[in-house]
């Protein structure tokens, strides 16, 4: 009975996000010219996943895709936002893994097609300060003790992640993470870096 309740719930969701975004959705085709109204596949979300996703299916001679997207853009997380007449780049401002064995497929992409104009970052010489939530500057042994907590955070998820099967089906945010080793971290800044920390280590 629950099974079917929460069946019937999705299809209404997906028909109301269908119906929402019709006009949008007519825009989105992948096939060029494609006129169904009954698409065989749909995408949610025309991110950098979604847009991949198309493309792929595109080369792969399925064309009657439709990508449904809830904002107003396409791109996900990589938007511009006018700030002081000056173009802000909000999101995916960062190319990780251009260092490792194995080079992330998006950096060819950034260099030799888009020929943007890139920087490697170098946090060595980077002096940290942590402030705090009412004005100051937390001292240096301070602020260490927040880092070495969020080392151990961060090592204790990477051992709960080698219990986890490979499959990759039981993957988990790092919030979920800290909750479940009992390392909730709350609202407060000076806790907040931890979760930052991570995000950016």
């Amino acid at each position: 009975m629950k099974v079917t309740r929460l069946a019937i719930a999705l299809a209404l969701v997906l028909a109301l996000a269908v119906a929402e975004h019709a006009s949008l959705a007519a825009g989105a085709r992948v096939g060029a010219g494609a006129a169904s109204t009954n698409p065989k596949v749909i995408i949610v979300g025309a991110g950098i996943s979604g847009i991949s996703a198309g493309k792929r299916l595109s080369e792969a001679g399925i064309t009657d895709v439709l990508i449904l997207e809830a904002t107003d853009h396409v791109g996900g997380r990589m938007h511009k936002q006018n700030f002081a007449g000056i173009n802000v780049e909000i999101g995916a401002n960062w190319v990780e893994g251009v260092n490792g064995e194995k080079m992330n497929p998006i950096w060819p992409i950034v260099n030799s097609t888009l020929k943007l104009r890139n920087f490697r970052s170098d946090y060595d010489y980077l002096a940290q300060n942590v402030y705090k939530e009412d004005g100051g500057v937390y001292d240096e042994a301070q602020a260490q003790k927040i880092i070495d907590r969020a080392h151990e955070v961060n090592e204790n998820g990477e051992k709960l992640s080698a219990t986890l099967p490979p499959s990759g089906r039981d993957d988990m945010s790092i919030l979920t993470m800290q909750r479940l080793n009992d390392q909730y971290v709350c609202a407060a800044y000076i806790k907040l870096s931890l979760r930052l920390f991570l995000r950016a280590d």
